[in-house]
């Protein structure tokens, strides 16, 4: 298995969650889409990357919708539901920064939330007005009932967004509330690394707003 990677041999590496290394496979499909960029970069990078375009118009969807089609299909997810941002501590800017918060309003989190997610929502719902409040989540001991439990106890009259852990019977249960007794909830599903929770977590199905993940070499392994 080891050969399927550019990793020292002589070292056991483990922390491919924070700086993961990518097979030799994926390393040389990069390098065919670069050498492709460089055959004719006005072509590639103007008139085939995006939908802004510049020179003659494209009858074929842009390169990165059309990824984005691939991406969702493994995941279980629409393509026009997808957008590739540089990591998910941008997604959950771009999602906090556009969300309609306002004075008086409350962002809910617990306190297993990542840092830099916690930083964001922090400071987008001070410039507004709007107060964070993190809940502590009980021991596992306790069963999973109780995490739920928790934090919908804590979703109060002004709570507008909820960024909560990747598990899917606790997104799923807040969802279920989002749209039973709290239509101005909005729920933002924090993913991190997990393929198999997006698979299972289909916005479209059970009424998130946004679930934000990262794409990391287990996803480019099809793990």
């Amino acid at each position: 298995m080891l050969a399927h990677w550019l990793l020292d041999p002589t070292v056991t590496y483990l922390n491919h969650g924070t700086v993961g290394a990518s097979p030799r496979r994926v390393l040389a499909a990069q390098q065919r889409i670069r050498d492709e960029i460089e055959r004719q970069p006005s072509r590639f990078l103007l008139r085939e990357l995006s939908s802004t375009t510049v020179g003659m118009p494209r009858s074929s969807p842009p390169r990165l919708r059309a990824a984005a089609e691939l991406v969702a299909a493994f995941l279980g997810a629409r393509g026009e539901d997808l957008v590739f941002v540089d990591n998910a501590t941008t997604g959950i800017n771009a999602v906090v920064s556009s969300f309609d918060l306002r004075d008086g309003d409350e962002v809910l989190l617990t306190d297993h939330a990542y840092g830099a997610i916690r930083n964001a929502v922090s400071f987008h719902a001070a410039s507004r007005g709007a107060r964070v409040r993190a809940v502590e989540l009980p021991s596992p001991a306790r069963g999973p009932s109780a995490f739920t439990e928790t934090v919908l106890a804590a979703i109060g009259p002004r709570t507008r967004l909820a960024v909560v852990p990747e598990a899917s019977w606790f997104a799923t249960a807040l969802a279920c509330v989002r749209l039973a007794s709290n239509p101005a909830l909005l729920v933002s599903v924090e993913m991190k690394h997990k393929r198999a929770e997006v698979r299972r977590l289909r916005s479209s199905q059970l009424g998130f707003g946004f679930a934000h993940s990262t794409a990391h070499p287990r996803l480019r392994l099809g793990s």
